[in-house]
């Protein structure tokens, strides 16, 4: 079940959507709705993490969305502080399906690079799978694994 936090909070993850008026790309939008769902997960929003996902959602150990609906309440629920740790490591997007894979810390306490190697964290690898449905991007599928902290800090290339 620990992956499946990972998934769930690794939907919660970094990037910004461009600004200047400029119409965002499919990878920036992406990488807007994963910073949105990062701070979802911080503030411990089940519905918000979940708004990601959608309703047809299957991951690799066959959990279905109301699985991780509540998952993510337990989660919630035995931990009262949430910190995420989030490297963005490549987004691919062809048309209406996209894929990203995502290393995320998650830790009871603050975490940033400068303390990523002081803290205890689990670090795992996550391989989302998007679709745009009705103009929104929604995660359809996930796989995870559990990964160095060198991968989340990005000193070792994506495997």
């Amino acid at each position: 079940m620990r992956g499946m936090a990972a998934t769930l909070l690794g939907l919660s993850l970094a990037g910004l959507l461009a600004g200047c008026g400029a119409e965002p790309t499919p990878e920036e939008v992406i990488r807007g709705l994963i910073a949105e769902a990062e701070q979802a997960a911080e503030a411990r929003d089940t519905g918000d993490v979940m708004a990601f996902v959608a309703p047809d959602y299957r991951d690799e150990r066959g959990h279905r969305p109301e699985d991780l609906r509540n998952y993510l309440r337990g989660l919630f629920l035995r931990y009262q502080s949430v910190h995420l740790l989030v490297r963005v490591d490549a987004i691919r997007v062809q048309e209406t399906e996209a894929s990203s894979t995502l290393f995320v810390a998650m830790a009871a306490q603050p975490i940033n690079e400068a303390n990523a190697f002081m803290l205890r964290a689990d670090v795992h690898r996550l391989d989302l799978a998007w679709q745009l449905r009705d103009g929104d991007w929604q995660v359809t599928a996930a796989a995870w694994r559990q990964a160095a902290r060198e991968d989340l800090l990005g000193a070792v290339p994506a495997h």
